[in-house]
């Protein structure tokens, strides 16, 4: 960091180091911040470019109708749902029935869970019988859960 001062005797601008840094060290705080700067541009100008030709390659498939409109619509389209879903709130509605059934579930298996928990942990029978298992359905991934969470 520096701080900046005006000669007097010159009208020019002279940089000094702030709080006993060196010359050199304050120039190369300048030069790490242009470095880091042109790296976070750099960064935005690949991302522009590449979402650019995502989405012009998207355009061209649904132009060129490799898959039907109903599997594949053009980007347009989709804009066009979404604002029109935006619109007629049919999608803050959706997210709010979304969002109570996520409570439901998750209050509900918080329940269970803590039921559960408590029972195995006081309860010397359950431990020994309930317990393996549930030792058991904790090595399942994630994905295994898939079709239960479905029904």
């Amino acid at each position: 960091m520096s701080s900046v001062a005006r000669s007097e005797a010159t009208g020019g601008v002279r940089y000094r180091p702030a709080s006993g840094m060196k010359r050199n060290e304050c120039e190369s705080s300048t030069k790490t911040q242009e470095n880091s700067r042109a790296v976070v541009v750099r960064k935005i100008i690949n991302q522009v470019i590449f979402y650019s030709l995502l989405l012009g390659v998207w355009a061209v498939l649904a132009k060129l109708k490799v898959w039907p409109p109903y599997l594949f619509p053009a980007p347009w389209q989709v804009a066009e749902a979404l604002w029109a879903g935006l619109l007629d709130h049919s999608f803050l509605i959706a997210i709010g029935v979304t969002m109570k059934r996520m409570l439901i579930g998750y209050s509900l298996s918080v329940m269970l869970g803590m039921i559960l928990g408590i029972g195995v942990a006081s309860n010397r029978f359950l431990e020994e019988t309930v317990g393996p298992l549930l030792v058991s359905l904790q090595s399942l991934p994630s994905i295994c859960w898939v079709p239960l969470a479905i029904l």
